[in-house]
């Protein structure tokens, strides 16, 4: 693979390219991730005639940190001038978890640009109000611990049993988080009308398997499939599968 980078909006990106000049594939990550992760997929699907690119989104990797007024439809007109710039004609996109929320809003909002679309773990859902308001109570309870000689420490383990451990983690990204999560994707899903191939781990327990079903149902051109023994990155526990699955559906 090569590393690249290239300007759009006014914004650096740092992207990952291999293979041929066969049909464009680009491949977005996931949160706290960067193009990095795809490399297990990039090896196999390389040598069946594939152009291959997988981007830093903004924030990750070697791509700098966005504004802090960052949207998910922000992430997406970025990738939308990406494949614009490629100038390759419609493109298929893989989004993994964060990026499948992009790869969502992609695809309903320029389905001009996509021929097909896999989502993998896809985020883009929210808990239920009663489940997110609970969280958010514990979460004023607890933040003030943190203060506490010897407790802060701790933050980034309370956080994970918690479940916002990607809060934590990424603080240059903090508004840009609030902005993303705060958002239901659901109703994008009738939008789209790119074939879609939903690509899950039956023990994901980050976007759970509930999720993949309400998206196949709400997605008119979507299937899915469930890779056993795999968790939320269910094409590194499972990478023969995952790319079996994969490339049978780009040809």
């Amino acid at each position: 693979m090569e590393t690249r980078q290239v300007v759009i909006n006014n914004q650096l990106i740092s992207y990952r390219e291999s293979g041929s000049d066969g049909p464009p594939v680009i491949f977005l990550h996931g949160w706290r991730s960067d193009s990095s992760v795809w490399t297990s997929v990039f090896n196999p699907l390389s040598t069946h005639h594939f152009s291959l690119y997988a981007l830093d989104l903004p924030g990750f990797g070697g791509s700098p940190t966005p504004p802090p007024s960052f949207t998910v439809g922000d992430y997406a007109n970025l990738v939308a001038d990406f494949i614009i710039k490629l100038n390759r004609g419609p493109v298929t996109v893989v989004g993994h978890s964060f990026g499948g929320r992009v790869a969502i809003k992609l695809a309903a909002s320029r389905p001009e640009l996509l021929s097909r679309l896999v989502l993998v773990d896809a985020a883009g859902l929210r808990l239920p109000s009663l489940s997110r308001t609970v969280l958010e109570k514990i979460a004023k309870i607890v933040k003030p611990l943190f203060r506490l000689p010897g407790l802060s420490r701790l933050r980034p383990l309370i956080y994970e049993i918690l479940g916002a451990e990607d809060y934590v983690a990424t603080p240059s990204l903090e508004s840009v988080f609030k902005n993303i999560i705060n958002e239901d994707l659901s109703v994008f899903l009738p939008q789209i009308k790119t074939p879609t191939l939903l690509i899950w781990g039956d023990n994901d327990r980050v976007t759970p398997i509930e999720w993949a079903r309400d998206m196949e149902t709400a997605i008119k051109n979507a299937r899915l499939v469930v890779l056993r023994s795999a968790g939320h990155f269910s094409f590194l526990d499972q990478p023969h599968a995952f790319s079996e699955e994969l490339l049978n559906f780009l040809k």
